[in-house]
């Protein structure tokens, strides 16, 4: 009885391990906005990010910190048919200080992929940025 106990729980480890690795990288949905209508929210090498922009001046913050790499991949996404996206990124490691690393706009509808060479152990934010009249969701993952 015990052998077929010790089998039973081996199997569903197994089971629930291959299951779980089936799964995409976690998400996070951008913070809701502020008063002065931007959203602040950190995030993760390897997780899936969520986000609504509005048309017009707020954008939406994501804070980064680097690992010990210094080459890695944005895929950014704009999901809503019709509309334009675009970002810039900026490091901001240093109190008081940011440093422009790279942006693009005019992104249309669909998954872009970029390469970004980042220094390791800096921080930086991504501000998602309205490039049209037209409000859009996107979302995007930095590996």
């Amino acid at each position: 009885m015990l052998l077929h106990s010790v089998v039973s729980v081996a199997s569903l480890v197994a089971i629930f391990s291959a299951t779980t690795s089936a799964f995409a990288n976690p998400i996070i949905y951008e913070n809701p906005k502020g008063a002065g209508g931007y959203s602040i929210t950190q995030t993760y090498l390897n997780f899936d990010n969520y986000g609504f922009m509005e048309g017009g001046v707020p954008m939406d913050c994501w804070k980064i910190s680097n690992d010990s790499s210094t080459s890695h991949t944005l895929t950014f996404s704009v999901d809503t048919a019709g509309a334009s996206g675009g970002f810039v990124l900026y490091d901001t490691t240093y109190s008081g200080t940011s440093t422009y690393v790279f942006g693009t706009s005019g992104i249309t509808p669909g998954a872009h992929t970029y390469t970004v060479t980042l220094t390791a152990g800096h921080q930086y934010t991504m501000y998602v940025q309205p490039t049209g009249s037209t409000t859009y969701n996107y979302h995007f993952t930095w590996s």
